[in-house]
């Protein structure tokens, strides 16, 4: 193997483990909110800021928000999208969130 093979394949490891650790504080996010019974967005721009969403306080709505941190963990950005019922997206973190009703005059 040579030394550019060698970087790219480094480099690679790097952006999984990177990815994983993103993943990683985002379950613990979602859990946290999970057991204090609410999301809120400026909860959910902490959470896009420290993963590296750009401008995240330019952000109001909770679904677009949650849309640009599934960008950045490299997901479909599809969170409450008409694709939602026929998801498959296994490992996506907001899943069970995505599959909640949402009352028709909210959406």
């Amino acid at each position: 193997m040579n030394v550019q093979s060698e970087s790219k394949e480094m480099s690679n490891q790097n952006t999984q483990a990177d990815l994983d650790d993103l993943e990683i504080e985002i379950k613990s996010f979602i859990l946290r909110c999970r057991e204090d019974g609410v999301m809120t967005v400026a909860d959910l721009r902490k959470l896009a800021f420290s993963i590296g969403v750009q401008d995240p306080n330019l952000i109001n709505q909770e679904v677009e928000l949650i849309r640009e941190i599934q960008k950045v963990c490299r997901h479909r950005p599809c969170f409450q999208s008409g694709r939602r019922e026929l998801c498959e997206e296994v490992d996506c973190e907001w899943i069970s969130e995505c599959r909640k009703l949402i009352a028709i005059w909210k959406r």
